[in-house]
This record gives structure tokens, C-alpha cells and sequence, in this order.
């Protein structure tokens, strides 16, 4: 689906609550975030660090009872992905052995969609996060044995791991508080923590699994942790 549609259900749904007068609002998700990297023991001449992102969307959200209010709509969020691989590897005609550290923002445009439990000034709850579109930028650099610095690659469109990135279903868990600024304004200050369920690409490489009895691929994983606010409108 275009991005162009999402924002004329949007539309459509701001339009339908102004008339209804209902318990619907707008529900703008500003908030930074912290990626932590999950590399399995088995990648053995790969090492991973995550780092700081944002995460902005724009929603919509629904009071269905006095406990129980939903969220939901459009967001743009990146996750740095830092891996560092040591070993051989080649530019050109040119044999190196040595280590390539790179330094990338994995950005996902997709869906967002909370419930959550609200009690007094405080509410917990949990959702997830879908993505339809994603796309990578990062800098290479590349080294000797000596650690001596050989060279650097910019704006690389695609990692020294892959050129193509899965789609990304994370589930989303969060607690925080209201903050009520006016009769229509609310701010809601939180935090959440991402679980990803599926892996960031294909890696081809496989370890027994004694549970299954079989071999099974294992994946390199982004798991994150988000600071911010919702900042939301009552209409």
C-alpha cells in the first residue's frame, strides 16, 4: 500500500471523528531509540553494536472503554547496524586480510499499533511494529592485519553482509504516563521495548538445533529500546 493512501485513511478517519464527536483522537509517536544487536556465537568472525535512532509516526488513536485505549497508523524509524567482520576479504584484484567495520542506518516506513490499559495517570501495555518499505546507507572501512586503515567507502547502499533486508514484525511492549496539558492535549511520556520475530536477512548459514532435531538457519536480530512521547489531540 502507497504511502498515499495511508494518509487519506487518515484523512477519512480524522473527517469521520469530527463529525461523530467519538472518543477518537490524533496520536503523534516522537520518540528516540537505542538498537542492541544480537550476533549468535556461530557467526564467529562477526561482531555487531547497534546505536541511536528515531522513531516519528502519525496516528490515530481510540478510547473503546474507560480502561482500554488503541493506537494506531503510519511511522518512519531507523536502527544503526555496526557489524565488524575479520578475515580475508578482496577489493579489486587485491587480497587483504585484515577486518571491514561498518558503520550503517537501517530505515523501515510501516505500521504501528498499540492497545493499552489506562488506570489513573498511568498505562501499560503492548503492540507491534510492521514495516512494508526499508532501505540502508553506511560507510566501510577497511583495514590490515596492522589495523592500519586502508581505505573508506561512503553511503554504501547495501551491507558487507547482504543487499537485501527482510521486512520487519517487531513486538512492541510499553509503559509510561498522561500528562494532561489542556482539555484536548494530552502528552505521554514512556518507554518501550522492541522484540524482533523476524530475522534482519537471510544469512544462508545453519547450526543444529537439538529441539527440532534438525538444522535450521540462525540470524543476526535488532532488538531496541524507545524514549519519547505521544503527543495526542483530542477531537
Amino acid at each position: 500500500m502507497k504511502v498515499g493512501k495511508l494518509f487519506l485513511i487518515l484523512f477519512v478517519l480524522v473527517t469521520f471523528s469530527l463529525s461523530a464527536k467519538s472518543n477518537y483522537g490524533v496520536d503523534l509517536p516522537l520518540y528516540g531509540n537505542l538498537s542492541i544487536v544480537s550476533v549468535p556465537g556461530a557467526f564467529e568472525s562477526l561482531e555487531g553494536t547497534g546505536g541511536a535512532g528515531v522513531d516519528l509516526g502519525l496516528g490515530m488513536y481510540y478510547n473503546s472503554s474507560s480502561r482500554i485505549k488503541i493506537r494506531g497508523g503510519i511511522h518512519f524509524w531507523n536502527k544503526a547496524f555496526n557489524p565488524t567482520y575479520t578475515g580475508d576479504y578482496t577489493i579489486g584484484n587485491h587480497y587483504y586480510d585484515g577486518k571491514m567495520k561498518e558503520e550503517g542506518v537501517l530505515s523501515y516506513t510501516g505500521l504501528y499499533c498499540l492497545i493499552t490499559s489506562e488506570k489513573s495517570n498511568f498505562f501499560w501495555g503492548g503492540g507491534f511494529d510492521l514495516s512494508f518499505a526499508t532501505s540502508y546507507q553506511a560507510d566501510v572501512s577497511l583495514y590490515d592485519a596492522q589495523n592500519v586503515l586502508l581505505g573508506k567507502i561512503k553511503d554504501n547502499d547495501y551491507s558487507i553482509l547482504t543487499d537485501e533486508f527482510n521486512a520487519q514484525f517487531d513486538l512492541l511492549f510499553n509503559m509510561g504516563i498522561n500528562a494532561e496539558v489542556s482539555e484536548r492535549v494530552t502528552i505521554r511520556p514512556s518507554v518501550m521495548f522492541t522484540i524482533p520475530c523476524i530475522k534482519m536477512f537471510d544469512t544462508n548459514v545453519y547450526a543444529y538445533n537439538f529441539n527440532s532435531d534438525s538444522n535450521e538457519e540462525i540470524g543476526i536480530s535488532i532488538f531496541s529500546a524507545k524514549f519519547g512521547i505521544n503527543l495526542e489531540y483530542k477531537l
